[in-house]
């Protein structure tokens, strides 16, 4: 099967053919052989189906073979996206200049201390506006 692969960071579309028996996984390590450039760890990128028809915006998962993903033949050539993995958020509630406030590196920073001194009501607080515990501090790991 081919896709239209968009790797946004590098500003580049790949089309490549793909065995949809096979592994996303597997798609994800023919396609980091096939970039004409490195991508910074480019182990932590994703195949990333954007929303459409009505299903929601996800990465694929690694360990599932391609044909367990439906893709649409509308506009020709199925398309999905390598991006770097962060948290697709499905709430549309949230608003983006909210978001980007919660997590500068103060933000972040203050996220770890709730954590480390057991403040649970201002952790589950900056939760519930939005921000995404799942990054990794580079000063502490």
């Amino acid at each position: 099967m081919v896709f239209r692969i968009g790797i946004p960071d590098l500003h580049q579309t790949k089309c490549l053919r793909f065995d949809p028996a096979a592994a996303v996984w597997a798609a994800k390590q023919q396609l980091l052989c096939a970039l004409t450039e490195g991508l910074h760890d480019g182990l932590n990128y994703g195949l990333f189906q954007p929303a459409a028809a009505g299903r929601d915006a996800k990465f694929l998962d690694e360990e599932r073979p391609l044909r367990d993903y439906p893709q649409s033949f509308d506009q020709g050539v199925p398309y999905l996206e390598f991006r770097y993995k962060t948290r697709v958020y499905k709430q549309t509630n949230l608003d983006e200049k909210q978001l980007a406030k919660l997590h500068t590196k103060t933000g972040l920073r203050k996220f770890l201390d709730y954590v480390q001194h057991g403040s649970a009501e201002k952790v589950a607080r900056l939760l519930e506006r939005g921000l995404d515990p799942n990054y990794h501090d580079s000063d502490s790991g």
